[in-house]
Parts: structure tokens; C-alpha cells; sequence
């Protein structure tokens, strides 16, 4: 994937309605058949995709005669369509097929991915809080299922569909992480939200379990291991794995470690790991404005963003409903006026959009 900046300032976007835009505006993408052609070609940006398999992508196994001239010609609409305004084409052919190219920053599905490694890369080394911020500026950039506006081919829909499990995996981290962090009030209402969507995701239940019997709900906290064993029978027919047994048992004993530091409970790399601290009054990045839960503002600090930056670089997401002026008092404490800093204002819905699968 490129890193370089074209001089166009366009965004193309798949995680969501597909949509190409530019600062005037979204650009039309035409029929129905040339925007499964650029989804194709968008989920394997800057690399040859051969031939058949964008015929595959637009028609499945029973393309017209025409097909190939068929191609040919939405390849030219694009072209024309995308053109930047030094009358550079982006779609070149390629071998036996054609790449589009594109700079990491124009593409919301590798913005995506690289804000997850990121958020990953953090929690491994233990900034819990950079994580939580890093991973829900990933997650905000979904707009609601891929592609969800085109009609796939049943090849196009097999390319797709991973996309969802991908997203599924950042908001299993994305919750670790703000657990980690402390002093998330909305946690408990987002995983009651995520594990309502996807019952036979256990890491999630594990984490709602777990957040439950933190706040002192332990009753809760054993309706919920009760309700995600019932969705596991019920559907797989299968009891829960040993991670999200071994805390209900621990909850049932009220064992103090999961109220300690690095609870020995179970390994994040099971499924969900010990409780983690309470973020430090003091510290120059945290949860709302001037600290406070409450705004659903979660803020950090990282790296340059790809616009050319080598400075630190200001995550803010906004994951609930936030009053402007304290958006502006964050910006303001945390350095949001200084040139040398990159920031990033993400508005998303607390919770992100509920996401359905391709049609």
C-alpha cells in the first residue's frame, strides 16, 4: 500500500456504503455492475487482480460473452472517473488484470487495519489507553456493513465477508483494552450491545461477565455467564470454553483476584485477561474532558497519521454523546493547538452502527 499523499485529496471508502469522494463532493460510481467491479478492485488495492476473478466478482459463474469487453469498458468509466487533477489515471493494467492505485490514507479498510495494528502494538507493550483510543478510531471509521449499498455476486460477497469477522476482532480488543484502562462508565452498556449482536462471541461475554462483577453486580455478572451458556447450547450445542467457565467459577467463589491488578482468572490471549488499573489522575492522557468518563471522549497518543508528520499524533474518538466545548477543552489541554502535533476528531455513535451482512 502507498504511503504518499496524491495531490487530489480523494477518500475511498468500502467499510460502509461504497463511496468515492472528493472535497466537492461523492463522485458517481455508475451501475450497479461497475461498483462491484471497484469493490473488487478496492479489496486488493495497488495489486493485479487478474481477469477472471473481476469477472467472477461482477457476474459469478455466468458471465455474458461479453464479459471481457464488458470489463474493459467499466475500467475505462473509472478511469475517467478518477483521474486526478494531473490527469494521472489510478487504474492501470497489469499481467492479465488491473490494480488501482491508492495511498494507505485514501482507503478506509487500510486506515482500518493499520490503526488496529497499531491499537495491538500498544496493548502489548501494556499503554492500555493509547490502545482503547487507537482501536475505537478504528472502529469508527465503519459505517455499517461492507459495501452494504452493492448488490455482490456470490464471489464478491465470499471477498467481504471477512471484513466483518476483522471488525468483530478489533471490538474484542477495543473492550480488553478499555477495561484495562478503567474508568469507562459506558463499557458495561456497549458489551450488552455487542454480545446482544453476536451471543456466540465468548471473549465479549467474558468481558461483560467480568465488568459486571467489578461494578459489584455479581448476580449480574452469573445472568450473564447464564445467558451466554444458554446461546452456546442453544445454537452449537456446545458448553462454554474453559476461560469463560473458570470466571464464572471464580465469580461463584467471589475470588479476590479479579479484583486485583493482572487477574489470574485467565490470559488475554485465551480469551480475556485480569482486571486492569484505574487510569492515573494525573496523566496527560485518560478518559473525557479533564478526565471524566462521563463525555464518552477516550484520548491518546501516538504516532504521525501518513500526512507527512513526524510528530506525535492526537487520537480523540468521540464513543458517546459529547458536548462540543468539551471536544474543544481537549483539544485545548492536550496540546490540540500545537502545530507539530496531528489531530484526529473522529464523531462517531457511542456504539457504531449495527451491521448487517450483505445482501
Amino acid at each position: 500500500m502507498r504511503t504518499t499523499q496524491r495531490g487530489d485529496d480523494v477518500r475511498f471508502q468500502i467499510l460502509g456504503p461504497l463511496s468515492v469522494g472528493r472535497s466537492d463532493g461523492p463522485l458517481p460510481l455508475g451501475t450497479s455492475k461497475q461498483r462491484r467491479l471497484l469493490a473488487a478492485l478496492l479489496l486488493d488495492a495497488n495489486r493485479a487482480v487478474p481477469l477472471d476473478r473481476l469477472i467472477a466478482s461482477v457476474w459469478d459463474d455466468d458471465p455474458p460473452a461479453s464479459a471481457v469487453a464488458n470489463i474493459r469498458t467499466y475500467v475505462s468509466r473509472l478511469r475517467g472517473l478518477l483521474v486526478d487533477e494531473h490527469g494521472t489515471e489510478r487504474i492501470a493494467r497489469r499481467g492479465p488484470g488491473y490494480a488501482l492505485d491508492i495511498a494507505e490514507e485514501e482507503l478506509d479498510l487500510a486506515e482500518f487495519r493499520c490503526l488496529a495494528r497499531e491499537g495491538r502494538t500498544a496493548a502489548a507493550a501494556g499503554d492500555h489507553r493509547h490502545a482503547a483510543a487507537v482501536l475505537g478510531a478504528a472502529l469508527a471509521l465503519w459505517r455499517g456493513a461492507p459495501a452494504e449499498d452493492v448488490a455482490p455476486s456470490d464471489f464478491l460477497h465470499r471477498r467481504l465477508e471477512p471484513l466483518a469477522e476483522e471488525r468483530l476482532a478489533v471490538v474484542e480488543e477495543w473492550t480488553e483494552a478499555r477495561r484495562h484502562a478503567g474508568g469507562d462508565s459506558r463499557l458495561i452498556g456497549d458489551l450488552r450491545y455487542f454480545v446482544e449482536d453476536h451471543p456466540l462471541r465468548e471473549r465479549l461475554w467474558y468481558e461483560l461477565v467480568l465488568a459486571l462483577y467489578r461494578r459489584g453486580d455479581a448476580p449480574g455478572a452469573l445472568a450473564a455467564y447464564a445467558q451466554a451458556r444458554k446461546a452456546l447450547i442453544d445454537e452449537l450445542g456446545i458448553e462454554p470454553g474453559r476461560p469463560l467457565a473458570r470466571l464464572q467459577q471464580a465469580v461463584l467463589a467471589r475470588d479476590p483476584a479479579l479484583e486485583a491488578t493482572g487477574s489470574g482468572a485467565e490470559s488475554g490471549s485465551e480469551v480475556g485477561s485480569g482486571v486492569g488499573r484505574a487510569p492515573d489522575s494525573d496523566s496527560g492522557a485518560g478518559t473525557g474532558a479533564g478526565g471524566d468518563a462521563g463525555t464518552g471522549i477516550v484520548t491518546g497518543t501516538g504516532s504521525g497519521s501518513g500526512n507527512g508528520s513526524t510528530g506525535r499524533a492526537l487520537v480523540i474518538v468521540v464513543v458517546g454523546e459529547a458536548d462540543p466545548e468539551d471536544i474543544g477543552e481537549v483539544l485545548s489541554r492536550l496540546g490540540g493547538g500545537d502545530p507539530g502535533v496531528d489531530v484526529h476528531r473522529i464523531l462517531a455513535p457511542r456504539r457504531g452502527p449495527r451491521l448487517r451482512h450483505p445482501a
